[in-house]
């Protein structure tokens, strides 16, 4: 596919197809893929079928934190774990890790696949970000679930 399209597969270390000790049948659900939201691509490990949940990791965590839960995920939602900025594949720009442009990259890549509304589950700073994705995009988050670390004050 030509880089100019907004989603295109990956493969290679750190996708579904480049890593150890995923459970059984997991890369035949899942599929890794980049998608250009804006000025970044972003690396996202997508698959099921249902109400769209989104996947937030905590740092230095890619998608691959979350492997043994996604499968069970999978049989009520359509599951996306997303890497974002500066995580695992996807780019590694030197600014904007604000938790706003984070935030709206994140909606604006549920929109780029076609999920206007979803749920959000957040662990650690990854709870930082569906917080402010749910704040800031309040008409795109159905539901958050946040674990795992605290906000500052």
């Amino acid at each position: 596919m030509p880089a100019s399209t907004p989603i295109r597969p990956l493969t290679g270390f750190g996708t579904v197809n480049g890593v150890p000790w995923l459970p059984d049948g997991f890369a035949d659900v899942f599929d890794s893929t980049l998608v250009r939201v804006g000025e970044v691509e972003l690396h996202t490990v997508q698959g099921g079928a249902g109400r769209p949940l989104l996947l937030v990791g905590g740092w230095s965590q890619n998608w691959y934190v979350w492997r043994f839960v996604m499968p069970r995920l999978t049989e009520h939602f359509r599951v996306v774990a997303v890497e974002p900025r500066g995580v695992g594949r996807s780019d590694k720009l030197h600014g904007g890790y604000d938790t706003g442009t984070v935030a709206a990259e994140l909606a604006a890549l549920m929109r780029e696949l076609g999920l206007d509304r979803f749920a959000v589950t957040g662990h650690d700073i990854g709870m930082w970000l569906g917080y402010a994705l749910a704040a800031d995009h309040a008409d795109a988050v159905e539901r958050l679930a946040l674990l795992d670390a605290t906000t500052p004050d």
